[in-house]
This record gives C-alpha cells, structure tokens and sequence, in this order.
C-alpha cells in the first residue's frame, strides 16, 4: 500500500475500544461487575482557593507536553470556564525541528483550545522572559513539571518557574496561585489529587498529541497515552487515598486519570 494513502488513525476509536476492552474484562471479575465506567465527579477546588473561571498557564519544557501534562487544565476549561494558555519553555535543541515544532504546537493548541502565552527567543527561556510572561498573563493557576521528573529540562523548567513565583509574590503580596506539579519521566513523591478522565478528555489529549508529527514518529507517545492514563489511576487510586483505604477497588470504574500534586501558595509560602 502506498504510504501516503495509508489510513489514518481514528484516535476517539482507540480510546473507546480500549476502555471496551477494559470494562468487559472488568465484568468478567468477581465483585468489579459494572461494566460501564463510573459519572466523572465534578472537579472540586482545594481548601483555601476558590476562584471564578481561572487563567491556568501551562509551562511545558516542551512542545507535546502541553499534551501529557494538561488533562487537569482541559477539564478546568470546560467546567470552571478556565482561559488555559500554554508557554513553551523550550521548542527542544535540534534547530533544524524548532519552526516545525512551533507550528506543531499551534496545531495542537488549536484542538485542546488553548492560548499560546508566550515563547523563548532563545533556545530555552530565560528566567526573565519567564518572569515577564508569568507577570503578562497573571495566572491563579500554573502547571509544571515536579522538581525531579527525571528529565534535565523538566527539571530545569521546575526551578526556573519555582523563582518566578518567588519574584512574582514580592509584588503580588495578596493573590494566591495553585500550583499544579505533574510527572512523566519520573514518579513524583507524594501526589495528592487524582485527577479522572473520560474517554472523551483522553481522545481530545491523543489527538492534540497527534499533531506533533516529528515526536510521535520517533516514539508513538499517542498509542501509548491510554494505558499511562490508566496505570495513573492505579498508582493514584492507592497512593492519593491511602494504601488499603478502600478507594483502589471503587476507581475500578474509572478507567482513565492523571496524578497530580497541587497545593495554594501565596507571599507567606516557603518556596525554597
């Protein structure tokens, strides 16, 4: 078969035949009889934050990680009416990819329905250009990478935004942020919130996961995206809750999830 009339993949259709193939086994397993995914709760804000239709700023250390990390943003778009905007902290260090990885990312972008807050004008951002588009956008909400996530530029990524939050609260003495620290390279210590997803937030992911080409073609991130998702909720079911607090065996419904560890800080905040 000609290559360039080769079938597309039909990314809502993976995910729904993985979860099918996922709930019928379920069914099939003494005392985990439902064979219909469980009513995604609806997202609650953590004690001490409430806010109206946040700004959520995504700090990706890439192009494509808007993707893996920011399924808990999706669901804030559609449910707290969030304006979710993305700042690519690096376009990666192969120049000849850098003008297609930006364009990727707008494509991407344009199916998760996300902004573009800003981009480095070097290979990476400088705390400064960092600081300047944290300031620009005013988040009260931001999403990184956690501060050991196995990869040098997540982890750089982590610490240069963890300074601009220092900065930022010198002059924002009376707001606060929720900070959201997601993983992929490496298991964070101490995730607090699990973070549920329908098939159709995971097809939504996958797709937009999609449109970065070069990367899905050198590591197919996208077919491997709905069994990560769901391994998230095995870990976060236990882990979140408490080992044997019962929580691991009523998330058997919920197919797909991401963990996350969030916390509210403001000026009074410890952040070194």
């Amino acid at each position: 078969m000609n290559a360039s009339k080769s079938p597309s993949l039909n990314y809502p259709l993976y995910v729904q035949e993985i979860q099918a193939l996922y709930l019928k086994a379920l069914k099939m397993t003494p005392g985990l009889a439902s064979s219909t995914p469980s009513p995604l709760a609806a997202l609650t804000p953590p004690e001490g934050w409430a806010v109206t239709a946040p700004r959520v700023l995504i700090v990706p250390p890439h192009p494509d990680d808007e993707c893996l990390m920011g399924g808990y943003a999706l669901r804030m778009r559609q449910e707290w009416g969030a304006t979710v905007a993305v700042l690519p902290f690096s376009y990666g260090s192969a120049l000849a990819r850098r003008d297609e990885r930006k364009q990727e990312l707008e494509n991407a972008l344009s199916i998760l329905g996300f902004d573009l807050a800003g981009k480095p004008q070097h290979e990476r951002l400088t705390l400064d250009e960092a600081f300047d588009a944290l300031v620009q956008f005013g988040p009260q909400v931001v999403i990184t990478p956690h501060a050991d996530d196995g990869h040098p530029t997540h982890i750089e990524t982590h610490h240069v935004i963890r300074e601009c939050l220092v900065r930022y609260f010198k002059t924002h003495v009376q707001e606060k942020i929720l900070w959201v620290q997601s993983e992929f390279w490496r298991d964070m210590k101490g995730p607090n919130v699990l973070i549920p997803y329908s098939a159709d937030h995971v097809a939504t992911l996958g797709q937009a996961l999609m449109a970065h080409h070069g990367e899905i073609t050198r590591n197919p991130y996208h077919l491997r995206l709905p069994a990560w998702l769901m391994d998230q909720v095995r870990k976060g079911s236990e882990l979140v809750a408490g080992f044997g607090s019962g929580f691991g065996s009523s998330s058997a419904q919920i197919p797909f999830g991401q963990v996350y560890h969030q916390a509210v800080i403001d000026a009074h905040t410890t952040l070194f």
